[in-house]
C-alpha cells in the first residue's frame, strides 16, 4: 500500500513537469500597416490595409491608431469590407488635422487565428512629393483565452514614395496673324447685379470624381455666397440634369438618407439671388459596394528540378474593375501583381511538405475576394541529396531532441524518487523491529501477570474446590493467552512482508 501510495506521488510530479513546462509557451500577433505599391504621383490615391497577423493564438479584440504626416497624405475614405473584426467597439474614424486614424473591434467566437487577416482599408489622396511614413502610434491585440491576455508583439510600420506630377506640354498652334483694324472698345461697366456663379461642389465621401468608393451614404457641401437666396439640387444618375428653378430652401450640405445602389451617380446643384437661377454645377460619383464577380487561382505542375511552384489566375469586377491581386505564401510578406500583368504567380523555392497560398483580388473600390489553397512541394523536387538530408535531419532532431530530454528529465525523476522510497523502507523496517519488541515486551508482562493469577487459582483448587466461574475463568485465561499470541505474530510477519 506504502509503494502504490509512491509511485502515485512520482506521476503527480511527471504530470506537473509536463503541465509547467507546456503553460510557459508564449504566443504573440502583429499588427502590420501594407500599400498596393511603393511609389506614388501626386493625386493618386494610396492604398493601405490594415494587417493582423497571430499565427499561433486566437485573437478576441484588436484596436489602433495609425499615424500619417498630414502635410503628404490626407485620408479621402475607411472601408470595413472584408475585415476579419465582425463586432465594431469604436466605429473606424480619422482626422486629417492630426494625421490620425483609429480604429477598435472584437472578433466573436472562435476568433481569429491566421497570418494575413484584413482589419480595415485606409484610402488617403498623395497631397505633396515626398517620402511618407504611415506607422502605429498604439495598438493592442488581446487573445480569444477566456482573460483578455496581451500578445502583442509588433506594430510595423510603412513608407510610400510621392513623386510630383509631370507637366503636360501643350503643343504650339500657329494662329494667322489677323488684320489690323481701327476699333472703338466700350468701358465695361461694373455693376453687383449679377447671376450667382457656378457651385463649387465638394465631396468628403467621394472626394475624386475619377475614381471609385465603396461608400454608398455620400456626403456633399458647398460654399453659400453672400447674395444667394435660395438652393435647387437633384440626385440622380443623368450627367446633365438642370434642377427646377423651385427653391428647395438655403442650406450647404446634402447626405443621402438611404445607401445608394452601385454605379455613376450625378450630384446637380444650383443657386439664386435677387436676379434669378444662375448655371448649374455637376458632380460624378462612382460608387462599387460589391467584390469582384469572379477570382480563380489554379496551380501548374512543374517539372523535376524545381522546389517552387506556379498558380495562373484571372479575375473580372464588371462595375469598377480589377485594380490588383495579391498572393502570399504561409507567413512570407504579400507579393503585389497588377491587373494589366501577366497572370502567373511563381512561388519562391520552398522546403518540402504542404504549404498555404493566401490569393487576394482587389477592385478599385477597394472591395476584395480571398481564396486560399493548399499545396504541397515534393522532398524529390527540394534540391540535392544532401540538401534533402539535411533538411530531414533538421526535422528529425527537432523532435528527437525534446523527447530525449524529456526522457532523461523522468529518469532522473525516477532515480531521486527510488531513492527516497528505499530510505522510507528502511526506516520503516527498523520502526517495525522496534515496535515488535515492545509489542513482546508488553505481552509478556500481561502473560506473567495471568499467569501468576493462574498459579493462585491452582493452589485454591488443592484447599477446595473451585467454583463454576473461577474453573471457567482458568479455560478462558488460558485460550485468550494462545490466540493473542499467535494474533499478533501473524500481524507482525504481514506487516514485514508489505515493507
Amino acid at each position: 500500500m506504502i509503494v502504490d501510495r509512491k509511485i502515485k506521488g512520482v506521476l503527480l510530479s511527471i504530470f506537473t513537469l509536463v503541465l509547467f513546462s507546456w503553460s510557459g509557451v508564449a504566443f504573440s500577433a502583429d499588427l502590420k500597416v501594407v500599400t498596393n505599391k511603393t511609389n506614388y504621383q501626386v493625386g493618386d490615391i494610396v492604398s493601405a490595409r490594415i494587417i493582423l497577423s497571430s499565427a499561433d493564438q486566437s485573437v478576441n479584440a484588436v484596436s489602433g491608431t495609425l499615424k500619417f504626416p498630414t502635410d503628404k497624405l490626407e485620408v479621402t475614405s475607411l472601408s470595413k469590407s472584408g475585415s476579419v473584426i465582425n463586432l465594431w467597439v469604436q466605429e473606424p474614424d480619422f482626422s486629417n488635422s492630426t494625421g490620425e486614424v483609429s480604429f477598435e473591434g472584437a472578433i466573436l467566437n472562435p476568433g481569429f487565428t491566421g497570418a494575413s487577416g484584413q482589419s480595415l482599408s485606409v484610402n488617403f489622396k498623395a497631397k505633396k512629393a515626398g517620402t511618407a511614413t504611415i506607422s502605429f502610434s498604439t495598438g493592442s491585440i488581446l487573445a480569444n483565452d477566456g482573460q483578455g491576455s496581451s500578445i502583442l508583439k509588433k506594430l510595423g510600420q510603412t513608407s510610400v514614395t510621392i513623386g510630383s506630377t509631370k507637366a503636360v506640354i501643350e503643343p504650339a498652334i500657329e494662329v494667322e496673324k489677323p488684320v489690323e483694324v481701327e476699333t472703338t472698345i466700350a468701358p465695361k461697366k461694373e455693376t453687383k447685379n449679377q447671376y450667382p456663379d457656378v457651385p463649387s461642389i465638394v465631396s468628403l465621401t467621394n472626394p475624386d470624381q475619377s475614381l471609385w468608393y465603396s461608400i454608398n451614404y455620400p456626403q456633399l457641401s458647398w460654399t453659400l455666397p453672400e447674395d444667394v437666396t435660395d438652393v435647387s439640387l437633384i440626385f440622380d444618375n443623368k450627367e446633365k440634369t438642370i434642377p427646377p428653378t423651385k427653391s428647395q430652401g438655403l442650406f450647404s450640405s446634402y447626405v443621402d438618407g438611404k445607401s445608394v445602389a452601385d454605379g455613376n451617380w450625378y450630384f446637380h446643384l444650383r443657386f439664386k439671388n435677387k436676379i434669378g437661377w444662375g448655371p448649374v454645377g455637376h458632380y460624378k460619383l462612382n460608387i462599387d459596394t460589391k467584390e469582384p464577380e469572379r477570382f480563380e487561382v489554379n496551380e501548374v505542375k512543374l517539372g523535376q528540378g524545381s522546389a517552387g511552384a506556379r498558380f495562373v489566375f484571372d479575375g473580372t469586377d464588371a462595375l469598377s474593375g480589377i485594380d490588383h491581386f495579391e498572393f502570399q505564401v504561409d507567413d512570407s510578406e504579400p507579393q503585389i501583381i497588377n491587373a494589366d500583368s501577366v497572370k502567373t504567380f511563381d512561388t519562391p523555392d520552398l522546403r518540402a511538405g504542404r504549404h498555404i497560398l493566401t490569393a487576394r483580388v482587389i477592385d478599385r473600390a477597394g472591395n476584395l475576394v480571398v481564396r486560399k489553397l493548399t499545396f504541397a512541394i515534393d522532398p524529390e523536387l527540394t534540391g540535392s541529396f544532401a540538401v534533402r538530408v539535411g533538411d530531414n535531419l533538421i526535422l528529425v532532431l527537432s523532435v528527437l531532441v525534446p523527447l530525449i530530454i524529456l526522457l532523461m528529465a523522468l529518469i532522473y525523476i525516477l532515480l531521486i524518487s527510488w531513492k527516497k522510497l528505499s530510505t522510507i523502507k528502511r526506516r520503516l523496517r527498523k520502526e517495525v523491529r522496534e515496535a515488535e519488541d515492545g509489542l513482546h515486551q508488553a505481552f509478556d508482562l500481561i502473560k506473567e501477570d495471568l499467569q501468576v493469577q493462574m498459579e493462585l487459582l491452582k493452589k485454591a483448587k488443592t484447599k477446595r474446590k473451585l467454583t463454576a466461574i473461577e474453573t471457567k475463568i482458568m479455560k478462558n485465561i488460558k485460550a485468550d493467552l494462545n490466540e493473542a499470541e499467535k494474533f499478533i505474530k501473524n500481524e507482525i510477519e504481514d506487516i514485514s512482508k508489505q515493507i
